[in-house]
């Protein structure tokens, strides 16, 4: 039995087209269910989606040809497959690139041939898987960017809804192709980042923005010894020995003449016999504690 769902969405009091009808043999939960949680979509984002971001026409015989989908799905001609998509992609070179590319579509083509796809789905499956690895290289695409694309246009070829969208795969070749792609193309994206990204070696050099010049400077061959005390322009870098003053010598003390001031004369002689009298004391003192030392220690 086949079923027609109408899911509408509104914003802002405006009714977007995308979405608007559901075509699937399935119930409606199951369909919800499936579609939702495998393709990592709701309906919001499904209303989201911008046609601008990928192109306007079908991938249905669009890249590949209806007499080269024949030619590839024809068993007689399975040896001649890799020839024939290396005409189909212009993928002629021999070179490394152009043999990992040969890679990636002739195993897209045996997924295929092994869900035995029709001639329609099998080249809209090529189509689709050379148009994103395409936009990843020629815009340097992150690997959610890539995947972005690759379930819009997955989505442009599973709901019938003409001229936006054609009913291609079913609910089950959905699925195929997604767990395929996970498993193959996107579980290696960065391999094929690495392989087709642009390298570019840089070479740094240092270069001086303003280079002085310097006096020129004669050789020392040609130079003569000189004494250095006799420039004056060295006076500064020239450590010289400090002079120690000799001391000055005392002046023998002056006899005092008693006549000159005869009261200082007597005091000055006072003072001379008392300070010879303290020190006699101070020496008798210190025998007699020496000597009293000496005999305690005996």
């Amino acid at each position: 039995m086949l079923n027609a769902y109408f899911v509408y969405k509104r914003v802002r009091g405006q009714e977007l087209w995308t979405s608007d009808v559901i075509t699937t043999t399935l119930p409606l939960s199951l369909y919800i269910k499936l579609f939702v949680n495998k393709i990592n979509y709701n309906f919001d984002q499904i209303n989201s989606i911008k046609m601008t971001e990928i192109p306007r026409y079908f991938f249905v015989f669009k890249t590949v040809t209806k007499a080269d989908t024949t030619a590839l799905l024809d068993e007689k001609l399975v040896d001649e497959s890799r020839s024939r998509l290396a005409q189909i992609f212009d993928l002629l070179n021999n070179d490394e690139k152009s043999q990992i590319l040969l890679d990636f579509h002739e195993l897209n083509l045996k997924f295929c041939i092994r869900e035995r796809f029709s001639e329609e789905k099998t080249s809209t499956v090529l189509g689709i898987f050379n148009y994103a690895l395409s936009k990843a290289i020629e815009g340097a695409l992150s690997r959610s960017a890539c995947f972005e694309i690759f379930k819009k246009l997955l989505l442009k070829h599973s709901v019938e809804r003409s001229p936006y969208s054609i009913a291609v795969f079913t609910l089950d070749d959905l699925k195929k192709v997604l767990d395929f792609a996970l498993c193959t193309f996107f579980q290696y994206y960065s391999l094929y980042e690495y392989i087709f990204t642009p390298h570019t070696d840089l070479s740094l050099r240092v270069v001086s923005r303003f280079e002085g010049r310097f006096p020129l400077v004669l050789p020392l061959s040609e130079g003569s010894q000189a004494d250095a005390n006799n420039i004056a322009v060295l006076d500064p870098y020239i450590e010289k020995p400090i002079e120690e003053e000799a001391p000055a010598e005392e002046n023998p003390e002056e006899e005092e003449d008693p006549m000159a001031d005869p009261l200082q004369y007597l005091l000055n002689m006072e003072m001379k016999a008392i300070k010879a009298e303290l020190e006699e004391k101070i020496k008798k003192q210190d025998d007699e504690f020496l000597s009293k030392l000496d005999s305690f220690k005996r």
